[in-house]
């Protein structure tokens, strides 16, 4: 950066919406957000990412420079399941600009570059005199670190190692705030031998201190957490160094945190999204009942999230508290408790019931529920019902619901009433309702009116209008009328405009009027809508027209054309002609074509020819050609199938694997396919577990069978949890054994 950039780096989520709010991020400066994750995962993080959003919108030059692992990053733009709250969505929205750099682990490749950066930076230098090339885990003291948490000296080093650990255990978990020190002194106990812990009353002194020894002058494994605001730290908590946070993730991401954590947490956490985090990861290692605690104390301390959550397991018990408690959770705008209490009756046909409970969340603005409930009315054929429920939710504001209810009634026609509900949502600013406002004016003939509405949508950010426009247009047929809309929907921004305005023209005769539109759309980028004209040609019988249009989107540098048309032939039954289409584009130099050729291939029964360029898309770099050489090995049984197998694990596709250690065990060659299971376990699949599990039942052993069970629970595998919820009814204890039976009510009165 230049020198005259200035340096803002704030100390917390507090300092940095100070910071904002004061316009310090002025031009010619630099934001550094080290560790984004405390900035954006936290109770402001929301409030941040917004600010942000908004002074990147404002003028420059400045930097914003943040350091973000990758599990923080999955969390924070994770897609939100249906009726569950977005509490990350403005983060979403700026995570989405950024700029990714990958830190790799290794910079075995660039020594060279590295060795010239040196040059100007001693501690690069020093880095690199250690012979090792992950120079970003030396110049964080890294390795130093795992060493002294790995290998402790004496008790107080054993007794540290127990503190690091419990703290390890509550990050791999999802915990994300401070660690009260008393909540570690509490969870350390679990970690220890009963040889261990009968110690003096000055052990934890003496454990802390060795927790916090400075590593190579300059980290610690437990350290100081800043004031939210002022000099200083804050009294009673510390983190977790983040170089150990993710070793703790790689080296005991098959382990359950023993008792004394659980105990721990409960009793010592008081940040609900902590607690609500835990209960998760208690859940998925089916530790149920003390999930239902945590679950219970986050909702207890006012997460909207957690009394929805708690809400739904209370209403099969006790129909009121849960009801209650689904309602006090929507008041904060959680909807999900009532969403789903609504759904349960909703999946059995108690319509009546479901809107009954759908209205308590709309009255709180939460109107998904009285959607999907007029959806599945309207599939079963109770078209009243389904019309009455999108009536409810857009009179509790939901103007989406309003246009889909005009789109009824139309169909049915209705048009007046279709028109007064666009007409509603259009005036509340819905852009959708503007858009089919437009529509209907253009039907009505009224082209003027539909323009300046269009015009109006399109000053919001949306072509939607246009393109509605467009369709009307089209559909009548009439080339004078559709010329001048279609147009100005290009102009506008609907890429497929121009596209359809030449196939209109095609249509009508004037061929070099449709081929010189056809190139401005080329010239405009728009490869998609340009490939759905040459399927046109193709779907009428013009085969060497359509083959021309996709020549000439390839030659700009885009195979869509050709692999749109060769799917448009196979499913047409013409595989000749689609196996004609691939091989000109594998010729262009297509990799997509290659794999496509290889996958039609397969489909038709010729192995043979389908894996040489499978090998050839693999040798290129392509990972889904992997996957399907890896199955097509697998499936005909070739020798290098256990090879090419474990390459298909090593990218996140274990299931290559599992499939071939299924094959091994029904021929009979036991002993290959547990080898395969545990190295599949090795790499962090408990469902080889479960497997192994059902090898040792099969054989009488029903101990090891139960021991590899819990380890397959251990490993926190949600797809696994849900397989072996079936084995043990009320989930398990922390030491692994069956829980006995309790209630979410029992529990409830119990925490209270």
């Amino acid at each position: 950066m230049p020198d005259d950039f200035d340096l803002l780096f704030p100390a917390d989520s507090v300092g940095l919406l100070e910071a904002l709010a004061a316009d310090a991020l002025r031009p010619r400066s630099v934001l550094w957000l080290n560790e984004a994750q405390d900035y954006l995962a936290g109770p402001d993080g929301e409030a941040v990412a917004a600010a942000l959003l908004r002074r990147l919108d404002r003028g420059g030059p400045f930097l914003v420079v943040a350091t973000l692992w990758p599990d923080h990053r999955e969390s924070l733009t994770a897609t939100v399941p249906f009726g569950q709250p977005d509490s990350h969505r403005q983060a979403r929205a700026l995570l989405a600009q950024a700029h990714r750099v990958a830190v790799p682990r290794s910079f075995a490749g660039s020594l060279e570059a590295v060795r010239d950066a040196a040059r100007d930076d001693p501690a690069l230098a020093d880095a690199i005199r250690t012979g090792t090339a992950e120079l970003t885990q030396v110049l964080a003291a890294g390795p130093d670190l795992v060493v002294h948490y790995e290998n402790p000296s004496g008790r107080a080093g054993v007794h540290g190692r127990a503190l690091i650990r419990a703290a390890m255990d509550a990050h791999r978990l999802g915990v994300t705030g401070p660690l009260p020190v008393a909540f570690l002194k509490e969870a350390a106990a679990g970690y220890l031998d009963a040889v261990d812990r009968a110690v003096d009353p000055e052990w934890f002194t003496h454990a802390l201190a060795y927790a916090r020894t400075k590593i190579k002058h300059v980290t610690q494994a437990l350290q100081d957490v800043a004031r939210p605001t002022g000099m200083g730290v804050e009294p009673g908590v510390l983190r977790l160094a983040d170089y150990l946070a993710q070793h703790g993730r790689r080296a005991h991401r098959a382990d359950c945190p023993p008792l004394s954590f659980w105990e721990a947490a409960f009793e010592h956490l008081t940040r609900p999204d902590d607690l609500s985090s835990l209960a998760t990861g208690a859940s998925r290692r089916l530790r149920e009942r003390w999930a239902c605690r945590l679950w219970l104390r986050a909702a207890e301390l006012g997460s909207a999230q957690a009394m929805s959550h708690c809400a739904t397991w209370l209403w099969h018990e006790d129909r009121e508290v849960g009801e209650s408690l689904a309602r006090r959770a929507a008041t904060r705008g959680a909807f999900g408790g009532l969403y789903t209490l609504a759904f349960i009756p909703e999946h059995i046909g108690d319509f009546v019931e479901a809107e009954r409970i759908s209205l308590l969340a709309a009255a709180e603005g939460g109107t998904s529920g009285l959607r999907r409930l007029s959806e599945r009315r309207l599939r079963a054929g109770d078209t009243v019902g389904g019309e009455r429920n999108l009536r409810q939710a857009g009179d509790a504001g939901d103007m989406e619901a309003l246009v889909l209810l005009a789109s009824l009634r139309s169909q049915a026609g209705d048009h007046g009433e279709a028109e007064r509900l666009v007409t509603q949502a259009a005036e509340a600013g819905d852009i959708e309702g503007l858009a089919q406002l437009a529509a209907l004016r253009m039907l009505e003939g009224d082209h003027d009116q539909a323009e300046q509405v269009a015009s109006r949508v399109m000053q919001m950010g949306s072509t939607l209008a246009w393109t509605l426009l467009g369709d009307v247009v089209e559909q009548r047929g009439e080339l004078d009328e559709a010329r001048p809309v279609l147009r100005k929907a290009a102009d506008a921004g609907d890429e497929t405009a121009l596209p359809r305005l030449a196939w209109m023209t095609e249509n009508a005769g004037a061929c070099d009027e449709a081929a010189q539109l056809l190139e401005e759309a080329l010239q405009a980028g728009h490869f998609d809508a340009v490939a759905s004209v040459a399927l046109l040609r193709d779907r009428i019988g013009d085969a060497q027209g359509a083959e021309h249009l996709a020549r000439q989107i390839a030659e700009r540098g885009d195979d869509v054309g050709y692999l749109r048309l060769a799917k448009a032939r196979e499913d047409a039954d013409n595989v000749t002609g689609a196996v004609a289409v691939l091989q000109t584009a594998i010729e262009g130099g297509s990799l997509d074509a290659l794999v496509h050729l290889a996958q039609t291939y397969e489909k038709a029964g010729n192995d043979e020819a389908a894996l040489p360029l499978l090998r050839q898309a693999v040798a290129a770099g392509r990972d889904d050609a992997l996957l399907i050489l890896a199955l097509l090995c697998v499936r005909t049984d070739r020798t290098e199938s256990e090879e090419v197998a474990g390459r298909a694990a090593d990218i996140g596709f274990p299931q290559v694997l599992s499939s071939l250690a299924d094959r091994r065990e029904e021929a009979g060659d036991h002993d290959a396919a547990e080898r395969i299971r545990r190295r599949l376990v090795s790499e962090g699949y408990a469902d080889a577990l479960v497997a192994l599990a059902e090898r040792s039942a099969r054989e009488g052993n029903r101990e090891e069978a139960d021991r590899l069970l819990v380890s397959a629970a251990d490993f926190g595998d949600e797809a696994t949890r849900l397989s072996l919820a079936r084995v043990w009814e009320h989930g398990l204890e922390p030491d692994g054994s069956p829980s006995g039976p309790w209630t979410w009510v029992e529990e409830a009165h119990r925490t209270s």
